[in-house]
């Protein structure tokens, strides 16, 4: 696990987000409703990442916290550059390591959390709201990331968490034109996230609609994952299986010529591979009528693995 606190001796002053709006929208003016719709946005964000890490570290009090503030620089003219930084009413807090590394990493999970949302499309969105999985490939920069575990699982909970998608969205709202673009940047970021015309909409959520909007289709499909559950008194939905041991508990019943006292004694949190037909609403899998059923060896983890948790 990576060690929670930065490498490198950082100081207060080095934390700080720097957001650069440019282009032909911001000549030295921006929109006053965009202005502050985007402050409470970042403002949003930054706490609900700050309280998050308070709840795995012991070692920080409730007047840590409270000491806190979110602050914004005056503007830069031409370009609208401004600093979001934190203040701190204690004494001596350079002598505070804890402190400074939670708010290193508060701007390092803000940023990286942006730096991979550029990159999941609309499509990709909704799916992932819907089941709560992140994507192969953002599952695996986040897992690359050499920052603690718990500081990758606040990455993916954001990127799944509806409200915090919202308020992160605020930033991208003042780019009206195609030639406006969006710079995070800070003093301990290796990178900078470049936001504009062409990912923009990455950050924007389209209304989902409801399971009973949504058309429910039937295939015969073959698909891997765990059983979770085996009910031997139910006459239907006798066993809880989960598509690669992620997101909810799918019910499934048995073809008229499958018994479940062939799978009660070896099959339960067995890894298994189902071919049947399976009912879904849009994305979401609702039932699963099992026509063949067979053991399979475990698939390579999916979930990132945070801390001592399986």
């Amino acid at each position: 696990m990576t060690s929670l606190f930065p490498e490198n001796d950082i100081k207060l002053e080095d934390l700080f987000l720097e957001v650069k709006y440019d282009g032909p929208s911001f000549d030295g003016v921006m929109n006053i409703q965009d202005l502050g719709n985007e402050l409470l946005g970042i403002e949003y964000c930054l706490t609900k990442i700050i309280n998050e890490l308070v709840k795995t570290n012991k070692e920080l009090s409730e007047a840590d916290i409270e000491s806190l503030q979110i602050l914004t620089e005056g503007f830069v003219n031409n370009c609208f550059k401004k600093k979001i930084k934190f203040k701190a009413f204690l004494d001596e807090i350079e002598k505070r390591p804890v402190l400074i590394s939670i708010l290193f990493f508060v701007i390092t999970i803000y940023s990286e959390t942006a730096l991979i949302q550029i990159n999941i499309n609309n499509t990709n969105t909704v799916s992932m709201l819907r089941s709560g999985q992140i994507p192969i490939g953002q599952y695996q920069q986040i897992k690359d990331l050499p920052i603690p575990d718990n500081a990758k699982e606040i990455i993916r909970s954001n990127l799944i968490d509806k409200k915090y998608r919202e308020e992160s969205a605020k930033i991208v709202m003042p780019l009206k034109n195609d030639n406006d673009n969006l710079e995070l940047s800070s003093s301990v970021l290796e990178e900078s996230v470049i936001i504009d015309n062409t990912n923009k909409q990455s950050f924007f959520i389209i209304d989902l609609p409801t399971e009973q909007e949504q058309d429910v289709t039937e295939e015969i499909k073959t698909i891997q994952g765990r059983i979770n559950s085996i009910n031997l008194d139910a006459t239907k939905n006798q066993i809880g299986f989960k598509v690669k041991n992620e997101g909810n508990e799918i019910h499934c019943h048995l073809s008229e010529n499958l018994s479940v006292d062939d799978y009660k004694s070896n099959y339960l949190g067995e890894w298994v591979e189902i071919t049947g037909k399976i009912s879904q609403a849009g994305d979401i899998i609702k039932e699963i009528e099992i026509e063949k059923l067979k053991k399979i060896t475990k698939l390579g983890q999916i979930n990132i693995a945070f801390g001592d948790n399986p």
